[in-house]
């Protein structure tokens, strides 16, 4: 399950990790909880434990927290200059019986009142399985903005680093998407192995706000968000330090509030968030002119090439969606200007499949609907 919530509204995005539900469920208008004034920490409210943290990163822990009027717990922070803030909902809270009330108090979506609607709420709130208390390492961006050309609708360009489909032509402030979680495997490489798979907007023309899953040096996976600035100018990801089980069913979702400056982070997997995180960012690291449902690269070893980690293996991306700036609406990703970027070793364009070249390191096919694969080809 994933849920969103914009400033003024709430909207479901997805549903359990049996299935989506791929519903629109907007609840009565109000303000999402906007962050609280940092530094003051509530009593009874026990002080997450610091996460050890990998090399090159360092503990993002809260700088305040406070109750909800029903035992949620708010926590604030202070990324790179910016403030965030995560509630966390108490043990048993239900949603499925809350009332409206407690939901929008829990940032989670209110009851919409059309029976399809609520039909689609239901079911996406009955896989809920919490919110994890945070524990988050904080470092430099994982990923890199690219200039990807994007001015044909569903052709295939070339890139380096990136492979996967991209929205582009419109203005975009939200996108979604679930995914199986892939595993890792080894290659022939002198350096560390390295994936990311995500959504995000923008990237190609400006900034980059992200969110997804990580394989390291074929380690367990785990969750993350990042913003990168135009041309990679700046920026910050966030690591959460709970683990992602190879087959776990991934949802993920970035949205932008222009109206406040606030960018929305979320991840659940298998129904339990493990991210829920809001930032007042500024729109410096916002670019709505590209969505994006992305493995980025591959794997890589020293001195900048790039290999492939295992033969043939698919990631499959499922209701991947777009929402057009302003709307409330959710459009299948192939429903807007959309191309595919296929990552090569040098460069240069090869046409799928991974048979026509040695150079070939990914790409994108069977986009249908809310639905594609991604292809990892066998490295050379």
């Amino acid at each position: 399950m994933l849920i969103h919530r914009r400033l003024g509204q709430m909207i479901a995005t997805a549903a359990s990790a049996a299935g989506l539900v791929g519903a629109l469920a907007s609840g009565p208008a109000a303000a999402a909880p906007a962050p609280s004034s940092t530094g003051a920490w509530a009593a009874g409210i026990a002080h997450p434990a610091t996460p050890h943290c990998p090399a090159g990163t360092s503990p993002l822990v809260p700088n305040g927290a406070s109750r909800t009027a029903h035992g949620g717990t708010k926590y604030t922070f202070e990324v790179a200059g910016h403030e965030g803030f995560e509630i966390v909902p108490p043990a048993g809270f239900n949603p499925s019986s809350a009332s409206n009330a407690e939901l929008q108090e829990m940032n989670l979506p209110t009851r919409p009142a059309s029976a399809g609607a609520l039909a689609s709420w239901s079911k996406s709130m009955a896989s809920y399985k919490g919110v994890s208390t945070p524990a988050f390492c904080q470092g430099a961006p994982v990923t890199r903005t690219q200039k990807v050309p994007t001015d044909a609708r569903a052709a295939h360009t070339s890139d380096t680093g990136w492979a996967g489909y991209i929205n582009t032509g419109r203005t975009y402030d939200q996108v979604v998407s679930h995914w199986t979680q892939n595993y890792a495997h080894t290659c022939n490489c002198a350096g560390p192995t390295d994936e990311v798979t995500w959504v995000g907007l923008g990237g190609v023309n400006g900034g980059l706000i992200q969110a997804g899953t990580r394989l390291y040096s074929n380690t367990t996976p785990y969750a993350w968000w990042e913003y990168v600035g135009p041309n990679d100018n700046g920026g910050v990801s966030i690591q959460q330090m709970g683990n992602v089980a190879a087959g776990d069913d991934i949802a993920a979702l970035v949205n932008w509030s222009p109206d406040h400056m606030t960018a929305d982070f979320e991840l659940t997997d298998n129904g339990t968030y493990l991210i829920n995180f809001g930032m007042v960012l500024g729109s410096y690291y916002y670019d709505g002119s590209t969505a994006e449902f992305i493995n980025e690269r591959p794997a890589y070893c020293y001195g900048g090439c790039y290999k492939t980690l295992s033969n043939f293996v698919r990631t499959n991306f499922t209701q991947a969606r777009v929402y057009l700036s302003g709307s409330t609406t959710a459009y299948p990703f192939t429903a807007e200007p959309y191309e595919g970027a296929v990552a090569t070793s040098d460069g240069n364009f090869y046409a799928p499949p991974c048979s026509t070249s040695s150079n070939l390191l990914m790409y994108p096919e069977n986009a249908s609907g809310e639905n594609f694969d991604l292809v990892w080809c066998r490295a050379s």
